[in-house]
């Protein structure tokens, strides 16, 4: 019988279109921001953080598996920002280790169980399907966070990207999913707009709205708008700040005379989902 013990896996962050707290409707892109992630076999549980510890726990726990595994991250994805770090690495942990013990489960249901697992590991209050849907297949994804059903997904084309991020970071407990419910008409706007295609725009009202509720740096958003950036706002609850561009030349423009105290990462939208690679097969 054929053993994996050792496995890496490859996957990207992204950015929030619509937010799911409201109507229960999520939206979200990925983005070239990897995260790489190597799990193996072990004869004791090793893990970087207790997000990734409580992942295993579920795992374990639901599939009746008694092996340990030590686990490593090396990531581009800034934590706490709102760019998906989180649900990368519960899908990239639940996939791998669905690979390692020969699990099989159809693709929806390995995204609807790495949603309870994200509710179970305390990253994410809906499950974040829309999320976890974009780090797995790549390009834009649109789903029904609240019947974990897939809406619709596709390829989104190259545009240059900014993302100015705060180290500080912004953690999901500080929400009140009660309070966001009264949001709904605003999403159904929000939500409409993705119908007719508009998922920039939809974004940039989705960072708005969110930013009026949590706060946001808009003189950082201003610069970008002035700069030349055709969509600026903060990617959901934030507080990383995004900037679309229709050239790399304007963006170019915008990161030199950045003044501001934040990190900057230049990217694009990405269409490459989840990857992996095996070694020490045998």
């Amino acid at each position: 019988m054929i053993s994996m013990n050792n496995i890496k896996i490859t996957a990207n962050g992204g950015l929030s279109v619509l937010s799911a707290f409201a109507n229960g409707h999520g939206a979200a892109f990925s983005i070239d921001l990897p995260m790489s992630i190597k799990i193996k076999k072990s004869g004791y549980d090793l893990f970087p953080n207790e997000s990734v510890q409580k992942t295993v726990e579920f795992i374990k726990r639901r599939f009746d598996i008694n092996d340990n595994f030590t686990i490593q991250i090396k990531s581009r994805i800034p934590q706490a920002n709102g760019l998906k770090s989180s649900s990368a690495m519960t899908l990239s942990v639940v996939f791998g280790i669905l690979k390692i013990e020969n699990i099989k489960l159809n693709e929806i249901d390995i995204l609807r169980f790495a949603a309870k697992a994200s509710i179970y590991n305390k990253t994410s209050i809906t499950g974040a399907l829309d999320d976890l849907c974009s780090v797995y297949y790549g390009g834009f994804c649109h789903t029904d966070n609240k019947n974990m059903r897939i809406i619709k997904k596709y390829h989104i084309d190259y545009v240059p990207i900014v993302i100015a991020y705060s180290m500080r970071g912004r953690q999901t407990v500080n929400i009140d999913p009660e309070g966001l419910k009264n949001l709904s008409r605003k999403a159904d706007a929000i939500e409409n707009l993705i119908k007719h295609g508009m998922i920039f725009d939809a974004m940039e009202m989705n960072g708005n709205l969110y930013s009026s509720i949590f706060g946001s740096d808009y003189d950082l958003i201003s610069y970008f708008l002035n700069k030349g950036a055709s969509y600026s706002s903060q990617s959901g609850k934030g507080p990383a700040v995004y900037a679309i561009f229709n050239n790399n030349m304007l963006r170019k423009r915008a990161i030199d005379d950045f003044n501001f105290n934040y990190n900057i990462i230049k990217t694009h939208p990405s269409n490459r989902g989840i990857t992996y690679e095996c070694k020490n097969i045998r």
